[in-house]
């Protein structure tokens, strides 16, 4: 194992790096999707585009998936609800759960505008090569892997 580069100025270590282009990208197109008249949070846009990818999810399925506790997922979810872009329905398989979805006006919101997204996130990484973009999410998984190992023991 490499020792650290602490002795990096803090703007050239990984963690600040990664973090820096998280909150860049986040919020880059958090205003990119509100330019398209979507005026959510990134909260509910990762929750609308989580449901987008899996079409029915219980509510703690979706907070395990978003790394939010039970108070705020159910912030997000309310809120898209009350916005018309989700519907609860019964679990069929266990009563007490309810499945979260896309209602059709969140299929069709979604179906919109989510050429235009994965258009405007192809730009931004344009001058990144496949095999860079491998690269960096092969080691970004390692570092989430070796988090969640120490995080558990």
């Amino acid at each position: 194992m490499k020792p650290a580069k602490t002795d990096l100025p803090v703007q050239e270590r990984l963690g600040f790096l990664i973090t820096q282009a998280s909150w860049a990208i986040r919020g880059h197109m958090v205003r990119y999707i509100r330019s398209l008249g979507l005026e959510l949070t990134p909260e509910q846009w990762i929750a609308i585009n989580w449901l987008w990818s899996h079409r029915s999810v219980c509510q703690q399925e979706l907070a395990q998936a978003m790394h939010k506790d039970k108070a705020n997922i159910t912030r997000v979810v309310n809120s898209l609800v009350k916005q018309g872009y989700l519907s609860r329905q019964p679990d069929p398989q266990d009563g007490r759960k309810h499945l979260l979805q896309l209602s059709p006006s969140g299929v069709k919101v979604m179906t919109e505008i989510m050429p235009k997204v994965m258009g405007e996130y192809r730009r931004i990484t344009n001058e990144l090569t496949e095999e860079e973009i491998t690269t960096v999410k092969k080691a970004l998984a390692k570092i989430l892997s070796q988090v969640n190992q120490t995080s558990t023991e």
